[in-house]
This record gives structure tokens, sequence and C-alpha cells, in this order.
């Protein structure tokens, strides 16, 4: 046999080893690949224990077939197990906590004395539509502020940081004396400094609070007003001289102090005076370029700078001008002369010179350039123009004289003229300038009055705003409740009510029900003033019917102990007992085993009492509202229940699972609200005073079915009318105290039996506000009335001291269906901001790993941090698959001479070129595709026709391989 270069064929190999090809070329009709499964190829652990041989006449195209089939055969020797564990993770990093405060620069005044302000709460001053009423800020004169008197505020967390803050201006200046203007001795000239400082004052007694709206269709609102001359900028200038004080005594002119030219101070900037006169100042920023030369651009302003081209001359050498080079921002360069009667322009920028000489050949200049685009106009008695714009209604007033400086002016507490150069010596001819005062001289009211968080704002940075009513710490007003607040509204029958709110345990209250019920269990009703639950019921049956109890608990919600009262029935089912005298003989027996017979006793009429629209006039027992419901006497069951001041009864109705209260006589067949029984209730989740308490007017029981007089001395609130059956006087009112300032009260009420739908009426129904209120009559409480809401046109009542909202939801014909009441859960006084603006500051906490175990704070709390963890979505057992590839071990391509016929064998080749090859050469030419694929014993046969169908041959094999070892 000829030898065969195996070491062609291992290259061939090699260079497909990591082919790993997917072929897309379809498997043939001539593949046959019955018997063969991976086992043929691959031992239990997917070690290969299979050899590709190739004939000793194959040509390089078998050997790379044979190549193709060992790479694919070598990558497919791997393992694969499906394993599961659960991922731990090391938490790190940090928890970042960022929280706000509000930040402040200015002072927040509070009127937290309005009681004694001369606010009178008799008459209703606080819903005046004059802007001269309402209720103004404690005290009468002026508040003045000067540098140091605001406050930089830091508010968070219920507290508040002050810091100084020193936002008004102080400073002392000297005036420029234009030496290059005037041809004088300067023997006699002085420069004496000025002292300059920024005030602003407030009259507290000209800005006044109020609501709008009630009594017409407008929106009611808080508002404040500011009256004319409320406000005053002042800026005190040291007494500068408005005019040349000229005190030439001969021939040569002489002077103590030239009109002023320097700085000065307006509305927290630094200016220089343009020009100035008696009546008439022209302010602009701008700057003293002391360095201009002729040698350069030395000095720049704006972007321009500047050079002396040449100064000019009038007789004896004495400068009557400069000629200026200036470089414009852009680069280009202009030329601008400035003389002792103009200066010159260039762009926005005005010059004035200063002085200019020559010393050999450099001339150097001192000038002022300003800024004409920040020009302030300041005109005595007209109004202030600021950076070109004027504004109307802040007008200019100036405070000079003539005469000694050091003169006592009494009508001016703040004169204090200590200029000893302006001394009598000077005469009485020369004019100063004290102060100037900028003044409101509008009124800030009617449409213009400022809202809540709504500013006038100056002519500066500084504005007015009124915050409304805000805590002592300033922050904004919380009602009890939240956004939810405290709703009173009618109930689910016609004469209940219900109340939602937050108790002073933090734990909200819906539907609180303020009748004497029925009451099914979970509902929730007041007695005594505290909150109760009815919570169970159990029946106990005893030897006999008679003898059965019904154990009711009711449970207090906010504080107290539970209470379980066991009830006895009312009369014996068994048809024995006592017959005679009907349903009073059973009612006599409360508290003890039946002795009367239900039989023959008729079923108890229990009479609802409609709150409103009860009565049709013209035949007062026709009830439209009222309605009576029948109570079968076998069903129910009774008790004594008493509960602080309240003493009733308790009855069980077995068909319906619910008890309903009544007054202790046995004989109480109507159902409404009984204020002994609701009694008065405080604990609501505030810091400061409400309580909420229930009044019946005295008239009820005479006028249920309104076929009496009228008893004026019960009509408390006053909703009657003059005459017989008119009077109103059986109303049910709810009365809210507050105590804060004063005391306030509103008195609600809901009910209006009187009321004839048949005629052209309207419900008495009404929300009204008293300092003091009384079960007296209603002219006392008349006078102590403050404001009355009783048409659907007003629908917020604000109350003046407390602060407290009441919003009403009318119904039809001014019937009132719900009121909302947000009450402060801290006192609260009404603010204004006067300062330069608030903003809210943010403050980064971070929490780490580290910080287990410790106490951190962050924002407003302080905790222990318990744990620092770290959640990971799919922590979980997790699965996955891990691979094992396995090594090859001896050579897998092999001539025929070297293969070993123990093991499973490719044969690669057709009879002509492999001698191992057990088909014929007519059988391959027999098939479709000229090529087979075909198991014969340990063998499988890969041969073709010709070489191009062998490589199909080992590609059909390869698409196999890949296909079935690892299905």
């Amino acid at each position: 046999m000829k030898s065969i270069d195996v070491k062609r064929i291992g290259t061939f190999v090699a260079s497909t080893a990591m082919l790993g090809a997917a072929l897309a070329a379809p498997v043939s009709a001539g593949m046959d690949m019955t018997g063969v499964d991976k086992g043929f190829f691959f031992d239990a652990n997917f070690n290969p224990i299979v050899q590709i041989v190739v004939g000793e006449k194959g040509m390089a195209t078998d050997a790379v077939a044979g190549g193709n089939i060992a790479a694919t055969v070598g990558n497919l020797a791997y393992m694969t197990k499906t394993e599961t564990f659960v991922p731990t993770y090391e938490p790190q990093g940090q928890v970042v906590i960022e929280t706000a405060a509000i930040g402040a620069t200015g002072d927040y005044v509070q009127d937290d004395k309005p009681e004694e302000a001369g606010n009178i709460t008799t008459t209703p001053n606080f819903y005046s539509k004059d802007k001269a009423k309402g209720f103004h800020f404690e005290g009468t004169s002026w508040k003045t502020y000067e540098r140091g008197d605001f406050t930089q505020y830091a508010l968070a967390c219920e507290q508040q940081m002050r810091t100084e803050a020193g936002i008004l201006l102080e400073g002392t200046y000297n005036n420029i004396h234009c030496l290059f203007c005037k041809t004088l001795c300067v023997e006699g000239l002085k420069n004496p400094s000025h002292e300059m400082k920024e005030k602003i004052m407030i009259n507290q007694s000209k800005i006044r609070y109020y609501e709008i709206g009630l009594g017409d269709d407008d929106s009611e609102a808080l508002k404040m007003a500011i009256e004319s001359e409320a406000i005053k900028y002042v800026v005190d200038v040291g007494y500068i001289p408005l005019e040349d004080m000229d005190i030439t005594t001969g021939t040569t002119e002489k002077f103590a102090d030239f009109e002023y030219r320097g700085k000065i101070i307006f509305m927290g900037k630094e200016y220089y005076v343009k020009d100035i006169d008696s009546d008439e100042i022209f302010l602009a920023e701008g700057k003293v370029l002391d360095d201009i030369t002729s040698e350069g651009y030395t000095s720049e302003f704006h972007g321009y700078k500047f050079k002396i081209d040449h100064l000019i001359y009038s007789g004896e050498y004495e400068v009557a001008g400069i000629l200026l080079d200036v470089e414009k921002p852009d680069g280009t360069i202009v030329q601008v002369q400035i003389s002792k009667m103009a200066n010159g322009v260039v762009d926005e920028l005005e010059v004035a010179g200063v002085y200019a000489e020559a010393a050999g050949a450099v001339e150097t200049a001192s000038i002022i350039v300003y800024d004409t685009s920040s020009e302030v106009v300041l005109e005595d008695a007209e109004d202030l123009e600021l950076g070109g714009v004027e504004y109307e209604g802040w007008k200019v007033y100036w405070d000079d004289f003539k005469g000694p400086c050091n003169a006592t002016l009494a009508a001016d507490p703040d004169f204090d003229c200590d200029i000893s150069e302006y001394d009598t010596k000077l005469g009485n001819n020369y004019e100063v300038l004290h102060k100037i005062e900028v003044v409101l001289k509008d009124d800030i009211e009617g449409v213009d009055a400022l809202g809540e968080d709504e500013a006038l704002n100056f002519p500066s940075q500084f504005m007015l705003t009124f915050k409304g009513y805000m805590t002592g710490n300033y922050r904004d007003m919380e009602c009890s409740g939240g956004a939810d607040a405290i709703v009173l509204e009618r109930g689910s029958d016609v004469y209940d009510l219900a109340i939602s709110l937050t108790g002073d345990d933090g734990n909200r209250y819906d539907d609180v029900k303020i009748s004497e019920g029925p009451f099914s269990k979970g509902d929730m009703f007041f007695l005594d003033g505290d909150i109760w639950e009815y919570s169970k019921y159990g029946k106990k049956k005893g030897s006999s019917d008679a003898e059965d109890t019904v154990a009711v608990t009711r449970k207090p919600l906010i504080s107290g102990s539970k209470k379980k009262i066991t009830l006895d029935r009312v009369c014996n089912p068994d048809g024995t007992g006592v017959t005679a005298g009907g349903l009073a003989t059973c009612l006599a027996g409360i508290g003890s085993t039946p002795t009367c017979n239900c039989t023959g006793i008729a079923d108890i009429k229990i009479r609802k009492l409609s709150l409103v629209d009860a009565m049709d006039d013209t035949d007062p027992p026709d009830y439209e509202k009222d309605a009576n419901i029948s109570l079968d006497v076998d069903d129910l069951f009774w008790k004594a229940d008493a509960e602080g001041g309240y003493a009733g009864i308790l009855w069980f109705d077995e068909s319906t699972n619910t008890i309903v209260y009544s007054d202790n006589s046995g004989t109480d067949f109507e159902l409404t609200i009984d204020p002994t029984m609701v009694g008065k209730f405080e604990d609501f989740d505030m810091d400061t005073a409400l309580s909420l308490e229930v009044i019946r007017e005295c008239g009820l029981a005479w006028d249920m079915n309104s076929n009496q007089t009228e008893n004026a001395t019960c009509d408390y609130n006053s909703d009657g009318l003059a005459g017989s059956k008119a009077r109103n006087d059986d109303d049910l009112l709810v009365v809210f105290r507050a105590e804060d300032e004063a005391d306030e009260v509103t008195v609600i009420d809901f009910s209006d039996r009187g009321y004839n739908e048949g005629a052209s009426y309207k419900y008495k129904n009404s929300v009204k506000l008293y300092d003091s209120f009384g079960q007296t009559n209603g002219t006392a409480n008349d006078a102590n009335k403050i404001k009355e809401l009783d048409e659907d046109i007003d629908t917020l009542l604000i109350a003046p001291f407390s602060g407290q909202t009441y919003t009403i939801d009318w119904g039809v014909d001014n019937k009132i269906d719900g009121v909302t009441l947000c009450h402060p859960t801290k006192a609260v006084d009404s603010t204004y901001f006067l300062g330069i603006g608030e903003e809210a500051t943010y403050v980064e906490d971070t929490v780490t790993k580290e910080d287990e175990g410790t106490e951190v704070t962050a924002g407003c709390c302080t905790f222990k941090v318990k744990e620092f963890s770290v959640d990971v979505g799919g922590a979980e057992e997790q699965t996955y698959t891990s691979s094992t590839v396995n090594k090859i071990i001896g050579r897998m391509v092999v001539a025929e001479v070297g293969a070993d016929t123990t093991k499973n064998l490719v044969i690669v080749g057709g009879p002509a070129v492999n001698g191992m090859c057990t088909v014929t050469k007519e059988e391959i030419a027999a098939e479709a595709d000229k090529f087979v694929v075909k198991k014969d014993g340990n063998l499988l046969i890969v041969a073709g026709y010709e070489y191009e169908e062998t490589l199909a041959a080992g590609d059909a094999l390869v698409q196999w391989l890949y296909a079935h070892v690892h299905a």
C-alpha cells in the first residue's frame, strides 16, 4: 500500500477545527442514518470514540470533508449540567435623602395680636369693602428697617435659623471735584465725607387684610390692601451740596465745595451723580478712571478702553478739553472730545473730565464714565424714573434746606448734620440735601389688592408679599385632617348629620354619625363628647324566650375603655304575662325580665323628625319628609346606658341587629339629634382649641307640628320671621368654638322645619360667625354677631382671628348640604413678607452600610438605621447550565493505514480513493445527489461520485451532528 501525506491532511484538519458551522444545505435523500445515534460518536460523557478515515488515494477535498467532520465532533465534545444557586449581595454605595427648606431674606411680619390692634370684632370690619376698614397689622406708627434689620431665614423641620442679612447699603462717600472744569484757587476747597444709608419704612396701620366677595356674586378670597403712603424708601445722603459753595471774597474764584458729583446710594446700588440742582438729580452707574494716558489703552469700562489722543488748551496753556481715542468692544476705534462745557458720548456711555495735565511728553487725565442705560432721574414731587422706566405711583420727595448745617431742625428727628466744614461761617445761602424719599402714592386696593402669595414689587429688588395666615414658624397653614379637612354634611337619613375628621390620635374617622341612630355594626357615633363604634352584639338564649338577652359592645375610638351592655327583652314573646296597660306597662319594666305580654301590643311607631322641609303649612299634621316606621316589640331589647353626663336607653332591634338611643323616659319615639347625647367633642388633630357641640332651640317640643305661636326667646340664631307660626324657633344648630386671640363661634344651621316647598320660599339655612353665642335669645346673640352667610352667593367664610375657613356646599333654594372646615393645626396669624424674595433650598443627607446600628439625621427626622440592605430582582433561587469541554485524545483524522478497526470509523471517500469504503461506485451513482452517508457495521460511509459530492456528503453529516448530538 502506498503511503499517504498525513501532514498535509492534518493541516486541513487544523484549519477547520474551529468552524462549528451550521451549514444551510438541505439533507439529501442519499443520507441514511438508520442505526446511527450520538453513541456512534461519543461515550456517555461525550468523549469522542470515533475516527475519521481518509483514503490513501484521497484528494485534498476528501481531507477537507474529513476535517470538517472532525472539527464538528470536537466542538460537540462537551457535557452540560443544570445547577441552582441563590445569589448573595453585599450592599454598597449610599442612599441620598434630599429635603427642601424655605430660604428667605427679609422680614416676616405677623399680626399676632389682632384683637388689640383696634380691630373691633362686634362690627364686620374684616368683611368691609372699604379699604380703610379691614384688620390692620399691629402698631400704628412707622416700622423702620436699616442695614442689619433684615434676616436670612432657613425654615425647615418646624424650626427656623436666622442670620443677619446686610441687604440695605451703608457707606461713606466724598465729592469728586472737577478741577478740569474750573479756573480757581483751591486754597479753601473742602471735601467732607457724607455718610449715607438706605431705609425702608412701613406704616402698619395702613396695611389691612380682609375677606372680599361676601354679599355679591364675586368669588370670596383673603386680600391685603396697602393704602397710599404706607411704604417709603429712604436714603439718607449725608447733606450733599446741591450747588457750588462760592466763598469768593475778591476777584479770584474761591469755593468751599462743588455741587455733588460723587457716589450716591439708591435702590440697593451705587451710582454716580451726573448732574444735580435744587429739584432734579441725574444718576448713572459708572466708574472713575484715574490712569488715562497718552501712552496706551490703560483703563477700560464695560469693554471700552481709553487713551488720550491729545489735550486741548486755551490761553496760557490752560487745559480746556481732551480728545480721547476709545476702543470699543468690537475693536473699532472712535474719537470723542470732552470739555468744560460738554461731556463726550460713545454709544450708551457718557464721559466727563475730572482733571488733565501734561508732564513732559506724557499727558494724563482722570475721567468719569457713566452708563446712561442705567440712568435714574430723581425729580422732586414727580414719579420715579429708573433705568428708562417710569414707575407711576412711586413719587420722589426731597428733604433739602439752606442754612447752617449745625442748625437744629426740630421738625425732623433724624436731622444730624454734623459737618464742620459747612459751619455757620459759610452763611445761610448754600443748599444741601438731607435725604431722598420714594413714597408709594397709589392705593393698592380693589382688584389690585394682594391675594395670598401675591407681591407688590418695589422699584428695586424689594417686594412686599402677602402670605395669608401662617404659623409662628412662617410655614403655610395646614388644615386639621390635611387635604380632607373637617367635613360636616347631611347624613343618610332626613334627620341626621355626619362628620368626617382626624382625631388627635392621628387617625381619620369618616362619616361619624350625629344622631340617636339606628346604628349598624361598625358604625361610628358621638356619645358624651367621644367617638364610639358599635363593635359587636351577641344573643344569649334563656330558659324561655322572655329570658333571652343581647350583649351589645361599644368601644371608644380615640381614648377610653370599651363597654358591654346586656339588654333584656321589652316584653314576653311567649304569650304570657300582663296584657293590661299595653305598651306603657311594658315600658315601665325597663332593666328587668319582662312581665308584660307582647301579644296584643301594637308595633312601636317611631317618627323621624326631618331637619328641613317637614311641613305642609296648610295642613300641619301632613308631614312631607317626616316618616313613621314600625318596630315589632317581639324583636326589641333594651337597657339603661349612661356615659359621663348622658343617661339614656339603648335599644336593640333583633330584626336588623341595629341599635338606637332614646332619652331615659322610655316614651321617646322620635328619631332626631339629641344634644346631650352628642356632648362636647374636642379631640381634633390640632394644637389649637376647637370644640364641636349641638344646640337644639327650645321650640321643638311644642312646635313639632308647626301649629304653635312663636317663642322668640328660643330663636337663638334669629332666623325667624315676625308673626305667628313663623318664628323658626326649633332649629338644630351645630356649633364650632375656636379659642384663639379672641373667641370665634361658628353656628351652622342645617334645619328649617317650617319650609313650605309649595310657596316661593327659600330655606332658612345659614353659617354665622359670633364672638360669643349662648342659649339666651336671638337679640343677645345678634349683638355679638360678626358675619352671616345665608345665601348661595357666598360659599366661603374666613374667621379673622383663628384663620379657619368654612366652605359651604349649597343645595337648592339656599339649603346647606355640607360645610368643609379648614381649621389650622397650629396657631396662625395674618402675615406679610418684606424683603428680596423667598426660594427653596435643598439639603442632602446620606445613609451608607457603615451607618447600620447608629442614629442618623436626615432632613427633619432622626432615626436608627436598623439594616442597610439591597433587594435585587432575581435574588431568589436561580438555575444555570454549566458545560464541561472534553479534551481530544489521540488523532481523530487518520489514513487507512492508521485506522483502529476496534473503534467506530467514519470512512471518507468512495471505493476508488478509500479502500475501506464498502459501497460500490454504482451504488453512489444511483443516488440523486451522487453521494451516500450510510452505516455499515462500525463504519459510517461518507462518499461521493466525484470530489464535489464527497464534500457535500461531509456537509450533510455535519448538519446532522449539530442537530442531533445535544438534542
